[in-house]
């Protein structure tokens, strides 16, 4: 049985938006309008990955979270991730690629942790460093993650303080979050970038401290038929601060 939590809304072609690392689905709603245009195009399922938000369970390992998603999903939709949601959209595309439309990565790369063949990834020692904060201070460590992710691309405050009611009603288990910095420590992704199946494309933020921006070459070199864009001045989360932008890009992209 899945332990996802899902809620619905809109309709039209079905699309999937997954999360990323430390928070829940209530981060779409933290975008300006972003679901009210969505949902005018779409029927949209927002997904609590398991030990998130309303979502039960754990995040690992990572064949029974693919399981759930096959389980309690559209069969087939377009797909949008952010962060560690986008690489389990990306390992979800690769295992059933008839039920994937199209990808869309926001943040999010196939591999994220460094390493000799790939140096732009987070260093595995800052990552390791997270899991002993969080051991030790969950609430502490998630408030420093979302600030980490607007310091160079402030949140306005309306928006600030929506996303920071969500972590505050809804933080993660911390058995979860455990599991979640195992993924981003441990999954290499880059066999099932290279040969994806279905339309896809990249946003980078030009100004992200956890997915460095110059890993744009390096996807490009890995799949050449993906498009990346590097949005100028854009922090880890842009669909937030840069709605417009982010609209922009999704028009540009196919979601429209």
């Amino acid at each position: 049985m899945s332990e996802l939590s899902l809620e619905t809304t809109g309709a039209g072609p079905d699309l999937v938006l997954l999360h990323g690392w430390g928070l829940s689905r209530r981060v779409w709603r933290a975008a300006p309008g972003l679901l009210d245009w969505l949902g005018a195009r779409h029927r949209v399922t927002l997904v609590d990955l398991p030990g998130h938000g309303a979502g039960a369970g754990r995040l690992w390992p990572l064949d029974d979270v693919l399981t759930d998603l096959a389980e309690a999903l559209p069969a087939r939709a377009h797909w949008l991730g952010w962060s560690l949601g986008g690489m389990l959209g990306l390992a979800f595309a690769a295992r059933w690629p008839a039920r994937v439309r199209s990808l869309r990565l926001v943040a999010a790369v196939p591999r994220f942790a460094a390493a000799p063949d790939w140096p732009q990834g987070m260093a595995v020692g800052a990552l390791t460093a997270m899991g002993e904060r969080l051991a030790a201070d969950r609430d502490g460590e998630l408030r420093r993650f979302l600030a980490l992710q607007f310091l160079d691309d402030p949140l306005p405050a309306a928006e600030r303080r929506a996303l920071q009611r969500g972590v505050r009603d809804a933080a993660p288990a911390a058995a979860a979050l455990a599991d979640g910095l195992r993924l981003l420590r441990t999954l290499d992704l880059r066999p099932a970038y290279a040969g994806l199946a279905c339309p896809a494309a990249v946003l980078l933020g030009g100004r992200d401290r956890l997915v460095d921006p110059a890993l744009a070459g390096a996807l490009r070199t890995l799949n050449p038929a993906v498009p990346v864009r590097v949005l100028t001045g854009a922090g880890h989360a842009p669909f937030l601060t840069r709605p417009a932008e982010f609209r922009d890009w999704l028009r540009e992209t196919g979601h429209d």
